[in-house]
């Protein structure tokens, strides 16, 4: 009994001396972060892997922790700047490290986009953790990936780092003319016969239409939009888009919805649940093996 006393005081006394908001790991990231906020999370990649088996009762459920990011720490802040609400966060140490250089070309959409989403260096991203993704699947069914490959006629990840490329921007520009179909487009500096190789296993039917502007690829749903994707630009200059992603001019990963237009666009009866709500930006920005990002809530 004595001895059992001995171990908790002990383990207090540890707790007392040895505390996370002590540990360099920690508070050192929060502080890199900033720490004036609502809430704050921190985590360690190595350790919840090495956690996680135990935690599930010895079972990942045919998953093995081998796909899970083994390295790095995360932290993060939920805050409000100004009329702003905002999540910014960092990564630092990660297993999987940026490839590349350059931002996205987010900024070069035309000014009235609706919501985008853009990736740089996404092609050659993809193929170095697609081994590792196709483990996690393969553990889950040997025959995972098998008859997707079959029907594109090329491995997922030779398919999807084609298309990819080094510029890849995804944009929906609204509703489209009436009793049309929504304006979406896509547009890459991937392979343009890999795009139409797969475009073909869609059928004839399919409503995609594929362009080659400029030194692009752009597929959309309407052959007047794709033009004006591909040709389009001053997004970069519009003070809403800006103001809710942040460093757009320089981020690996950019995303945003104008809620404001989509109200627009909306009977007016519906629209009274966007009231209020400007744009959700999301941009992610480093090098190496860190990246910072934020994502950022802006209202009218």
């Amino acid at each position: 009994c004595s001895s059992t006393s001995e171990a908790a005081a002990a383990a207090a006394a540890a707790a007392k001396t040895s505390t996370l908001e002590s540990q360099a790991s920690f508070s050192g990231m929060l502080d890199r972060v900033g720490r004036n906020g609502v809430a704050e999370f921190w985590a360690d990649a190595a350790a919840f892997s090495t956690a996680l088996p135990s935690a599930l009762g010895g079972s990942t459920a045919g998953l093995t922790t081998s796909g899970l990011a083994s390295s790095g720490q995360f932290a993060g802040v939920l805050r409000f700047n100004g009329p702003r609400l905002e999540l910014v966060g960092r990564a630092e140490n990660s297993d999987t490290p940026f490839v590349g250089t350059g931002a996205t070309s987010i900024t070069k959409l035309p000014a009235d986009t609706v919501a985008a989403f853009a990736l740089a260096h996404g092609g050659d991203q993809f193929k170095a953790s697609w081994a590792s993704v196709e483990k996690q699947l393969a553990a889950l069914d040997e025959n995972a990936t098998s008859s997707a490959e079959e029907a594109l006629g090329m491995s997922i990840g030779d398919a999807v780092a084609a298309v990819l490329g080094t510029d890849f921007v995804l944009a929906f520009g609204g509703s489209g003319s009436e009793g049309g179909l929504p304006l979406v487009a896509l547009r890459t500096d991937g392979a343009a016969d890999t795009i139409s190789s797969l475009l073909s296993t869609l059928g004839e039917t399919s409503p995609m239409t594929q362009q080659t502007v400029g030194e692009r690829e752009v597929i959309a749903t309407d052959a007047t939009y794709a033009e004006k994707i591909g040709t389009g630009s001053g997004l970069g200059s519009e003070s809403a888009f800006t103001d809710a992603v942040v460093d757009a001019d320089k981020a690996r990963i950019a995303a945003f919805i104008r809620f404001d237009k989509i109200a627009a666009q909306l009977p007016a009866a519906d629209r009274e649940e966007l009231a209020g709500l400007g744009v959700l930006g999301l941009s992610v920005t480093g090098d190496g093996t860190t990246a910072e990002f934020t994502l950022r809530l802006t209202t009218t």
